[in-house]
C-alpha cells in the first residue's frame, strides 16, 4: 500500500501526452480439434469414379479431381567403365557399352599398351533410362467427418489407392486470439488505471510467430488388412504483439526525449501447469493410471538396436607396375581381403600377392584394420503421448516426483502464470528512473519479448519494459 501513495504522489507531478502507445507480447498454447481431413490419392489403376464417389458419398466424403501425375520406370540404359592410373601423371580413361562386360572389355582394349602404371581408382557407373511412362490421375478426398476416416481409407484401398497421410483442417484458430486478448486486455486496463488514461477501442494484433504440431498416428494401414488410423488434435503455439492507445487530454510540452528500461522480478506460483510426457513401457503406463493422464497420441515405431558379434581384419591391396590390364581389372574385387583370423587373412594376402604376380601385377597392402561386425536386432514398440493438467501445485509436485523416480525423461512443462502485478512493478521502476528529471511526458511504453523456460516451482519470472517519454532537463 505505501508503494502505491508514493507513486501517486509521483503521478501528480506529470505531465502525460494526449495518447500512449502500450504493446504488450504474449503466448499462448493451444490444443485445436481438426474438424476436416484432406487425403490425396493416386489410382493406378483404371478406376470406376462414379462408383468409387457413391462409396464415399455414403461416408460424408467428397472425392475432387487435382490432376495428373506421371508414374515412370526406369531401366539401365548403358554402363561406364572409368579408370584412373598413375605412371608420373594421371592417366584417365572411360569407355560406355550397353553392358558391363562390354564396357570393361572395351577399356581393357583401350589401355593394352599401358605398362608399368600403378592403379588409382577403378568404378563402374550405370545410367538409368526411362522404360516405361504411364500418365496416373491424382485426386483429393475430402473427409467431413474424421469419424469414418478408417472406413474410407479401406474404400480407397479397395480401388488400390496410393494414398498419403492426411492433412489436417480446424476452425479453431480464433480461439488463440481470444485468450491471448483476454490476458494483455487486463494488463492494459491495470496500466491505464494506474496512469488516469482511458482505453481506446481499437486495438492493433501482429501475429509474431504460429508453430504448429500436428500428431497423429502413423500406423501402416496400407499393409494392414483394416485401417487403424487415429485422429489427434493439432497443438498450436502463437505469439502475439497487441497494441494498445491510452488517451487524456494532457499535452506533451516536451522537446527532447529520452527511453528507458523498467525491470522487476518477483517469485510467482502458477495457476496451473500442463505436463507432458512420452512413455513407451505398458508397465509404467498403467502405474499413471491413479493420475488420469489423456492419451494425445500413440504411435509404433522400430527399435533397431546394433550387437556387435565378432571383429575381422580387413586388409586393402595398392596395384602398381601393372603389366596385365585385362587380369586386374576382371580380378579387381580381390584387392580388399577380408578374414576372421590373422593366420587366415595371411594365407589369402599371400595367394593373392602370387596370382597377381604371376600376370606382372606387382601388390602391397596399403590399409590393414580390424572391422567391428554387427547384427541388427528390431523391435516393434508403441510409444504414448500423455498429457495432464494439474491446478494444485502441491500435487503437481507430487506428480513431478514421481515421474522423475519412474525413470520418465521426456517431461514438457507448461505454466498458467499471471505476470499483470511484475509488469506494473517493472513499469514503477521505470517511473521512478523518470523522476530525476523536472518534468517529462510518456509517450509510449513496450514490453520486451521474453522466451524464458520456467521448471522450478515458484517461478522466478522478470519483465521488462522500454518507456519513451519526453522529458525537461
Amino acid at each position: 500500500m505505501k508503494k502505491i501513495s508514493i507513486f501517486f504522489i509521483l503521478l501528480s507531478l506529470i505531465s502525460f501526452s494526449s495518447k500512449i502507445k502500450l504493446s504488450l507480447n504474449e503466448n499462448y498454447t493451444a490444443t485445436m480439434t481438426n474438424d476436416k481431413a484432406l487425403i490425396s490419392v493416386i489410382f493406378k489403376d483404371k478406376l470406376e469414379e462414379n462408383k468409387l464417389q457413391n462409396e464415399l458419398n455414403l461416408l460424408n466424403s467428397k472425392l475432387t479431381f487435382l490432376n495428373y501425375e506421371n508414374d515412370t520406370k526406369e531401366k539401365i540404359g548403358s554402363y561406364t567403365a572409368k579408370i584412373v592410373l598413375n605412371k608420373g601423371y594421371d592417366i584417365y580413361k572411360k569407355r560406355t557399352a550397353k553392358t558391363e562386360k562390354e564396357a570393361i572389355q572395351d577399356l581393357i582394349l583401350d589401355l593394352k599398351d599401358i605398362k608399368g602404371a600403378k592403379l588409382v581408382s577403378f568404378d563402374i557407373e550405370k545410367k538409368y533410362d526411362i522404360d516405361k511412362c504411364k500418365i496416373n490421375k491424382k485426386y483429393l478426398v475430402e473427409v467431413d467427418n474424421l469419424n469414418k476416416i478408417n472406413n474410407i481409407l479401406d474404400v480407397l484401398k479397395k480401388y488400390n489407392g496410393n494414398i498419403s497421410n492426411p492433412k489436417y483442417v480446424s476452425n479453431d484458430a480464433t480461439n488463440l486470439y481470444s485468450k491471448i486478448l483476454s490476458k494483455t486486455d487486463l494488463k492494459a486496463k491495470n496500466i491505464a488505471n494506474i496512469l488516469g488514461y482511458k482505453l481506446q477501442d481499437n486495438i492493433d494484433i501482429e501475429e509474431l510467430k504460429d508453430n504448429k504440431h500436428i500428431y497423429f498416428d502413423r500406423a501402416m494401414y496400407l499393409s494392414e488388412s483394416n485401417s487403424n488410423f487415429k485422429v489427434d488434435d493439432a497443438k498450436t503455439t502463437l505469439n502475439a504483439n497487441v497494441t494498445y492507445t491510452l488517451v487524456n487530454n494532457a499535452k506533451d510540452e516536451y522537446k527532447s526525449s529520452i527511453k528507458i528500461y523498467g525491470t522487476a522480478t518477483e517469485y510467482i506460483t502458477p495457476k496451473s501447469v500442463n505436463i507432458q510426457i512420452t512413455v513407451d513401457n505398458d508397465e509404467i503406463l498403467n502405474q499413471l493410471k491413479e493420475y488420469d493422464f489423456k492419451t494425445k497420441v500413440y504411435n509404433t515405431y522400430e527399435e533397431v538396436e546394433k550387437i556387435p558379434t565378432e571383429n575381422y581384419i580387413q586388409i586393402k591391396l595398392e596395384a602398381s607396375k601393372i603389366n596385365d590390364m585385362e587380369y586386374l581389372i576382371n580380378n579387381i574385387d580381390s584387392l580388399t581381403i577380408k578374414a576372421k583370423s590373422e593366420k587366415k587373412v595371411n594365407e589369402i594376402l599371400n595367394e593373392t600377392i602370387n596370382k597377381f604376380k604371376k600376370h606382372g601385377i606387382t601388390v602391397i597392402v596399403k590399409e590393414k584394420n580390424i572391422i567391428q561386425d554387427e547384427k541388427e536386432i528390431r523391435q516393434k514398440k508403441v510409444y504414448h503421448v500423455l498429457s495432464l493438467n494439474v491446478n494444485s501445485m502441491e500435487k503437481f509436485n507430487k506428480i513431478y516426483l514421481d515421474l522423475v523416480n519412474k525413470g520418465i525423461k521426456n517431461i514438457d512443462l507448461k505454466y498458467e502464470i499471471d505476470d499483470s502485478t511484475v509488469y506494473q512493478k517493472a513499469l514503477y521502476n521505470a517511473l521512478d528512473k523518470l523522476k530525476t528529471f523536472k518534468g517529462y511526458s510518456i509517450r509510449s511504453i513496450k514490453e520486451i519479448k521474453d522466451d524464458s523456460d520456467y521448471y522450478d516451482i515458484p517461478v522466478k519470472l522478470t519483465r521488462n519494459i522500454i518507456v519513451e517519454a519526453g522529458i525537461e532537463r
